[in-house]
C-alpha cells in the first residue's frame, strides 16, 4: 500500500484473488450440505455468486482509495460508507437476480423473473453489506 492506497499491481491481483477463497469454500460447504446440486451445477452457482461480488469489490477498493479519512470529514465518512455498502449490496443482489433469471429462462425458454425465497433476500443484502 502506498500513501494513496492500493496499487493495482500483479501482487494486488494475486492477493485479491486468493482472499476470495474462504468465501468460495464457505459457499461450497453450505450448498453441499443444504442442496441437491451436482458438482458442475454447484461450481456454476458458486461462480455466478462470487465473480460479480469480486468484480464489484474492486470498485469498492477504488472508491476507498479516493475517500480519505480526516478530522474534517469524520461527520460524513461513516454515513457515506454505510450508504455505499447498501448501494453495493443492492447492485450485487440485482446482478444475482438477473443472472438467476437468465439461467431459468434458458432452461424453460420463457423469460421469468427469479428472486430469492424466504429470508434469503435479507441474508443476501446483509452479506453484501458485510462484504463491502
Amino acid at each position: 500500500m502506498s500513501a494513496k492506497g492500493f496499487q493495482f499491481t500483479k501482487r494486488f491481483w494475486l492477493i485479491y484473488s486468493l482472499a476470495w477463497i474462504p468465501y468460495a469454500l464457505t459457499y461450497i460447504v453450505i450448498f453441499i450440505t443444504q442442496s441437491t446440486y451436482g458438482v458442475f451445477a454447484l461450481l456454476f452457482a458458486m461462480g455466478r455468486n462470487i465473480i460479480p461480488v469480486a468484480i464489484l469489490g474492486v470498485g469498492v477498493i477504488w472508491i476507498c482509495n479516493r475517500i480519505d479519512w480526516s478530522q474534517h470529514r469524520e461527520i460524513w465518512f461513516f454515513p457515506l460508507h454505510l450508504f455505499l455498502s447498501i448501494v453495493f449490496s443492492t447492485i450485487w443482489t440485482s446482478i444475482l437476480f438477473l443472472l438467476l433469471t437468465i439461467a431459468a429462462s434458458l432452461q424453460t425458454g420463457v423469460w421469468t423473473p427469479v428472486s430469492f425465497l424466504g429470508n434469503a433476500l435479507q441474508w443476501q443484502v446483509f452479506t453484501g453489506i458485510m462484504i463491502y
